[in-house]
C-alpha cells in the first residue's frame, strides 16, 4: 500500500502556493435526487444530480507570503471570478496528480491569539468541474 505523505499535497492558486498551509481539505459531492416508487418495496433509491466540490485549508499567517491571508482577502474583495485552484499530488521524486478548476474564493478568516502564531483558514467553491492530470516527474 502506497501512502502519500501530506507535505507532498499542495494547495496553488493561479500557478503560486498558497502560503503555509497545515492542512488542505478537497471535497467532491453529489446532489442525491429520490428516485424511489412504491414498487421499490421500501427500499430507497437514488440517482446522481449536480456535482459540486470545494477546498478548504488553514495555515500559518506569513506576512511575506506570495499568496497568504491579504491575498485572498484582496481576491475576494475584487470578486475575481477567475482564479485556477489546483491540488497537487507531488510523490517526492517530481511527478504525482493534479486536481484543477476554476473557484471562487467563499470565505477568509484570520485568527491571532495571544502568545500564539496568527494563522488564518478559508474556503474555496469549485465554479464548474474539477479536472484530474498528472505532472511528469523531472
Amino acid at each position: 500500500m502506497a501512502v502519500i505523505n501530506g507535505n507532498y499535497m499542495l494547495l496553488v492558486l493561479d500557478g503560486n502556493t498558497v502560503g503555509c498551509t497545515k492542512s488542505v481539505t478537497l471535497n467532491v459531492n453529489a446532489d442525491i435526487a429520490d428516485a424511489s416508487c412504491k414498487s421499490s418495496n421500501g427500499w430507497a433509491y437514488g440517482i446522481i444530480g449536480q456535482t459540486s466540490w470545494d477546498v478548504s485549508f488553514d495555515g500559518l499567517f506569513d506576512p511575506d507570503g506570495t499568496t497568504n491571508f491579504t491575498t485572498l482577502l484582496d481576491e475576494m474583495i475584487e470578486k475575481d471570478s477567475t482564479l485556477i485552484a489546483e491540488i497537487a499530488e507531488i510523490d517526492g521524486t517530481g511527478g504525482g496528480v493534479v486536481w484543477r478548476g476554476s473557484v471562487l474564493i467563499s470565505s477568509v478568516s484570520l485568527t491571532a491569539d495571544m502568545n500564539a502564531a496568527s494563522t488564518y483558514s478559508g474556503s474555496f467553491t469549485g465554479n464548474g468541474p474539477i479536472l484530474k492530470s498528472t505532472i511528469a516527474a523531472s
